[in-house]
């Protein structure tokens, strides 16, 4: 029986885990062995990437204008009429950044463009990488010496 290959993709489709929203579609391109860079879409034409920072005056907030694509990324019935967003700013990071990959979406070739102009003049952020679980130390090698306790015979 022949072994079956996942086929290694340059560019796709995943939701994001929380930068800089969560569970939003990202069109993603590889840039190395695990790095990508990727673009945000939403349904709306500002999104206020401050609005839970209570703190912050209202004023100060981190609000970005969206750019309208010409149809809509998402190829299922449930959100015909509305108009896809691609939010003008390209993340980069590792691929663990985002979830699991995904054809639930498509770029339509008039929009290509548009997302490209994005790549090669977007402002750029770096996106923190998270690892998993942290690996189990043993106490030997925390390093710090250990004091040996001493008994005394009182």
């Amino acid at each position: 029986m022949a072994k079956k290959s996942s086929r290694k993709r340059s560019t796709g489709w995943a939701h994001t885990k929380w930068k800089p929203h969560k569970n939003h579609p990202a069109y993603f391109r590889k840039t190395g062995q695990d790095d990508v860079e990727y673009v945000t879409f939403t349904h709306s034409e500002t999104v206020d990437f401050d609005k839970d920072n209570k703190a912050k005056p209202i004023e100060k907030h981190d609000v970005v204008k969206t750019r309208r694509l010409k149809v809509n990324i998402d190829k299922t019935e449930k959100n015909k009429g509305e108009y896809s967003h691609v939010i003008p700013r390209v993340y980069e990071g590792r691929r663990s950044a985002l979830g699991s990959g995904t054809n639930k979406y498509k770029l339509a070739e008039e929009d290509k463009p548009i997302v490209d102009d994005i790549f090669k003049n977007g402002k750029r952020y770096k996106v923190s990488h998270t690892s998993g679980k942290p690996k189990s130390k043993s106490p030997a090698d925390d390093g710090r010496a250990k004091k040996k306790k001493v008994a005394t015979g009182k």
